[in-house]
């Protein structure tokens, strides 16, 4: 099966659905491909989505969900209409997520487009939402898909009839309105969501979907539409892949810059004397840096250093980067860590990566879970 539509705990202080959760729940259910589409514009999920998705063996597709008004002030601001995309083309939906986040909606300034920015919007599998359960020109001209959710039962009554007024333009899908992974996490969503909703929350699996639209959609053939159109969409994004920046490349010799810096801190006195504790960790620091490739970053924000000190001002530096001898003799910090017994491995450390504290975070909000479970 297919769940266009997934929340994950990317939904700030909307959701418990942690990544591990919400993967293991998708193989639960039997889902082949998934999308990742989280509240308020929200993309910033989606390499950590892409990477655990294919590790899981499943085809991860890339959405975002977003306010959509009419392009006038709302009069009323308790509900904000949303609709959604995924995409045909990530560089076309991060564009679009760029655009509404320059634009406070007037929903709690939650980001925004008009109807016609979303509509007009290339490069994207479109979804009407609320915004556009109405719609005929969106459905008709647009080509927009009807979603329709076990929760949203307004919003599913006038896509319903939306439908019906298209007749054969219209296209349905089916998603769930998950808040939280799996059905027995509704307790710790309680205790970090917003939503009171009491109807189902979790992802649901293929008999959950099609019992809760047997009756709406009046008959087993237009649910079987329902979830065709859905495995057409992910057929169609399967191939879509997340843009990669290059990794930079400067021509340089960092140590030789470095011994610049020695002399430099030398003459001015900054550093009294280069003793064999300074040469110690001198070369412990090159040496792991070159070990993971680091020069060039070491490089580039040393020249933007220079520059903006030469021209405004800047200060000495924070955070762990005052822990490198390296960053002192570039002049990328002005604190130099011996004195101070700073250490070089809040910084860099060979068994450190980018992501470690947001994989224990995670892995103890699955013992928290578990435990609490258990408990329940």
């Amino acid at each position: 099966m297919i769940h266009l539509r997934v929340r994950t705990e990317y939904s700030f202080r909307e959701t418990f659905a942690p990544l591990p959760r919400v993967i293991a729940r998708l193989q639960a259910v039997g889902a082949t491909a998934a999308g990742m589409v989280d509240l308020g514009g929200g993309t910033w999920g989606h390499v950590r989505w892409d990477a655990a998705m294919r590790r899981a063996g499943l085809s991860p597709l890339f959405g975002a969900e977003f306010v959509v008004t009419p392009g006038h002030p709302p009069a009323d601001t308790r509900n904000a209409p949303t609709a959604w995309a995924l995409a045909e083309d990530s560089a076309a939906l991060y564009a679009l997520a760029s655009l509404a986040a320059q634009q406070p909606s007037g929903f709690n300034q939650k980001p925004g487009l008009t109807q016609r920015q979303f509509l007009d919007a290339p490069g994207l599998v479109k979804f009407a939402g609320s915004a556009l359960a109405r719609s005929e020109e969106a459905v008709v001209d647009a080509r927009v898909y009807l979603d329709l959710n076990p929760a949203a039962v307004l919003t599913t009554r006038d896509a319903l009839a939306t439908a019906r007024r298209c007749g054969a333009a219209a296209r349905i899908v089916l998603t769930a309105d998950n808040y939280y992974a799996a059905p027995e996490d509704r307790k710790l969503h309680e205790l970090v969501g917003r939503s009171n909703k009491t109807s189902p929350q979790h992802l649901l699996d293929e008999g959950e979907l099609i019992a809760a639209f047997a009756d709406q959609l009046g008959s087993r053939a237009a649910v079987d539409a329902a979830l065709a159109n859905a495995a057409e969409i992910a057929a169609r994004l399967a191939g879509v892949k997340l843009r990669r920046a290059p990794l930079i490349k400067l021509e340089g010799d960092v140590e030789a810059l470095c011994r610049e810096g020695q002399a430099k801190r030398l003459a001015l006195g900054q550093i009294k004397e280069w003793t064999p504790e300074y040469e110690a960790r001198l070369q412990k620091e090159l040496t792991l840096v070159k070990e993971k490739a680091f020069d060039s970053y070491f490089l580039m924000v040393a020249d933007m250093m220079h520059w903006a000190k030469q021209r405004m001002l800047a200060g000495p530096g924070r955070g762990s980067s005052a822990g490198s001898l390296m960053c002192y003799l570039l002049a990328i910090t002005e604190v130099d860590p011996l004195p101070f017994g700073l250490l070089f491995e809040r910084f860099v450390d060979q068994t450190r990566g980018g992501h470690m504290f947001n994989q224990k975070f995670v892995e103890a909000i699955n013992a928290l879970s578990s435990r609490n479970t258990a408990d329940a």
